[in-house]
C-alpha cells in the first residue's frame, strides 16, 4: 500500500512539473513579439515588464515621448535644464553611452547588468541595409540584446512614432505623437510655398561671437531649409564656417538666428553689425533652447516645435495659432511637463 502510494505521489509530482512546464513555455510565447524593423531584420522581444534602451538622443528624446516609464536608462545624461523639465522618475535613471558617432562610449557591462529586453536605434540609414544589419546583428550579440533600428528623420516622424506605438504598445499615445507630427509638418510645407514666391535668407550661428556660421545642407540648418528659408551661406565640408565680418556684409542675409545669447546680445548692440538688413530690421532672434534648441540639437522630436516657432516669427499674425499655446501644448505631450504659460512665454523669451 505504502510502496503504491509513493508511486502515485510521485505521479502526481512528475504531472504538475510537466504541467507547469508547459504552463511556462506558453506564457513565455504569449510575451515574445516579433516585428521586422527598417532593416528588414526580424527582432523579438519580450513584450511584458519592457526595460528599453536608446541607442542616442534621437531615440533617447522620442522614447521619452511615448513611453518614459518603459526606459531603463538615457545614452546621455540629462542637463540639468533636462532635468528640471523631465519626470523626476526619468532623470534619475541610469546613463548607458551612445552607441555610435565620434562620442560613443557605451558601457556594455553597465547595459548588461541593467537587463534591458530591447534596444532601439532611430535615425537615418547610414550607408547600405546589409551594412547597417550586420553592425546591428554584431551588437545584439555583444550585449546579448536584441537591437531594433526605427528610421526617424524629421520628415518621417510621423512614421516613426506609429511605428513605435506598435512595438511597445502605445498605440494611443504613438497616434497622437505622430498626428502632432504631421500637423507640424503640413505647416512646414505652407511655409515652403511662402517662401518660394518671397525667398528669406538666413545666417545661423551657434558660438559665443556669432561667427561661426552653419553652411548649407548641414543637419543643424535642417529645420530652417525645412521650412523653405534659404542659407546666405554656400556649402561646406566642415560641419561649420569660420567668417569674418566682411563674409556677413556679402552675404547680408534677411533673418539671422543665434543659439547663444552672448552672441545675440553683441549682434543686436554692436555697431560693427549694425549696417546689416537683419539687424536693421529687427530680425535677430535667439533661438529657445530649454532643455534643448528647438531648430536644432539633437536632431529630434522638439524640432518640430521649431517649426511653429518659424512660422510665427516669418509671418507673424498669419499662423492661425497662438505660439504660447502651441509651446504649452508641446511640454506636455512630448516632454510630459504641465507649463504656465508665464513659464511658456519665458521659454520662448530665452530667461526661463
Amino acid at each position: 500500500m505504502k510502496k503504491a502510494l509513493a508511486i502515485l505521489v510521485l505521479s502526481i509530482i512528475a504531472i504538475g512539473a510537466l504541467f507547469s512546464s508547459a504552463i511556462k513555455e506558453v506564457d513565455s510565447i504569449a510575451q515574445t513579439e516579433v516585428f521586422t524593423d527598417s532593416l528588414s531584420r526580424t527582432i523579438e522581444h519580450r513584450k511584458d515588464e519592457m526595460r528599453i534602451v536608446p541607442s542616442g538622443n534621437v531615440a533617447q528624446l522620442a522614447l521619452y515621448a511615448l513611453c518614459p516609464d518603459k526606459l531603463a536608462g538615457w545614452s546621455s545624461r540629462l542637463s540639468a535644464d533636462a532635468q528640471s523639465i523631465f519626470l523626476p522618475a526619468a532623470s534619475s535613471l541610469p546613463v548607458f553611452g551612445t552607441f555610435y558617432g565620434k562620442k560613443a562610449n557605451l558601457n556594455k557591462e553597465a547595459l548588461i547588468s541593467s537587463s534591458p529586453t530591447l534596444v532601439v536605434d532611430i535615425g537615418e540609414i547610414k550607408g547600405s541595409k546589409e551594412e547597417m544589419a550586420k553592425e546591428l546583428d554584431s551588437l545584439s550579440s555583444s550585449i546579448m540584446v536584441p537591437v531594433a533600428f526605427i528610421e526617424g528623420s524629421l520628415s518621417s516622424f510621423p512614421e516613426m512614432f506609429i511605428t513605435l506605438g506598435d512595438i511597445v504598445d502605445r498605440k494611443e499615445e504613438a497616434k497622437k505623437l505622430s498626428d502632432k507630427s504631421k500637423e507640424a509638418l503640413a505647416l512646414a510645407g505652407e511655409m515652403r510655398e511662402k517662401l518660394r514666391e518671397n525667398p528669406i535668407t538666413f545666417y545661423y550661428s551657434t558660438d559665443d561671437n556669432g561667427l561661426s556660421a552653419i553652411p548649407k545642407g548641414s543637419f543643424h540648418g535642417e529645420t530652417l531649409e525645412l521650412v523653405g528659408l534659404e542659407n546666405a551661406l554656400g556649402e561646406s565640408k566642415q560641419s561649420s564656417i569660420e567668417c569674418n565680418l566682411e563674409m556677413i556684409y556679402n552675404a547680408n542675409p534677411d533673418v539671422i538666428f543665434l543659439s547663444r545669447k552672448s552672441a545675440y546680445d553683441k549682434i543686436t548692440s554692436d555697431s560693427a553689425w549694425a549696417i546689416l538688413d537683419a539687424v536693421k530690421n529687427n530680425r535677430v532672434y535667439l533661438i529657445p533652447s530649454m532643455p534643448y534648441s528647438i531648430v536644432d540639437n539633437p536632431p529630434s522630436v522638439q524640432r518640430l516645435l521649431g517649426i511653429y516657432y518659424l512660422s510665427e516669427i516669418l509671418f507673424p499674425g498669419e499662423s492661425g495659432f497662438d505660439l504660447t499655446d502651441e509651446t504649452i501644448a508641446f511640454y506636455s505631450l512630448f516632454y510630459h511637463k504641465d507649463l504656465t504659460r508665464e513659464e511658456a512665454e519665458r521659454i520662448l523669451n530665452g530667461t526661463f
